[in-house]
């Protein structure tokens, strides 16, 4: 979809990623990482769409700035991220995040790389309840924080669950750009320079 509405860079900092990626040819891939080794020039981008990277860096403040710096004034910057600490599970361990967010935590970080906040709000509310039951009860049956069994609590369920999961999902972008759900699943956030 964005490759249809401009030309696409991405960035992996895996090599093997980028070649995988790079056969796919809807981008022009580079290897690098946040902060420190990002590839790209200062005001060098109209847009830069973060979904689900900030939780896995460990300098999540110098890398929303290193991105800052890329954007063209007046540029964008649409992100998204994992909700709510209390919601940490063997999902979040196994994929290797760092942290979970609050909307509150990611309006002030965003706002120390000087981004200005147009929209930031909680999604994946509709299934919130469940997966909040789903995950709370194996808090109060699971080891202790930090460990891992190496399991996610995330598996493809059969074809007809996950075409009504799909449906639930999808019925929430009605909702989100228009109203701020109070809690949900994820964030997002759009904000620009």
């Amino acid at each position: 979809m964005l490759a249809r509405r401009g030309r696409l860079y991405a960035m992996e900092a895996d090599e093997s990623a980028v070649g995988l990626a790079a056969t796919r040819r809807l981008a022009q891939l580079v290897r690098g990482s946040l902060p420190g080794e990002f590839p790209f020039a200062a005001q060098q981008f109209d847009l830069v769409v973060m979904t689900d990277v900030l939780e896995h860096l460990d300098d999540e403040r110098g890398s929303l700035c290193a991105v800052r710096s890329c954007l063209k004034p007046g540029g964008g910057l649409l992100i998204t991220v994992p909700a709510l600490s209390w919601l940490w599970s063997e999902h979040d361990a196994t994929h290797h995040h760092r942290r979970r967010y609050q909307a509150i935590e990611l309006r002030r970080l965003l706002s120390s790389c000087d981004f200005v906040i147009d929209y930031l709000s909680y999604y994946n509310f509709i299934l919130f309840p469940a997966i909040a039951a789903v995950r709370l009860l194996k808090h109060w049956r699971a080891p202790a924080p930090g460990s891992t069994n190496g399991r996610h609590d995330l598996s493809m369920p059969p074809r007809l669950v996950n075409a009504l999961l799909l449906r639930l999902f999808s019925c929430e972008r009605r909702v989100v750009g228009r109203l701020r759900p109070p809690i949900g699943i994820s964030l997002i956030a759009v904000a620009h320079v």
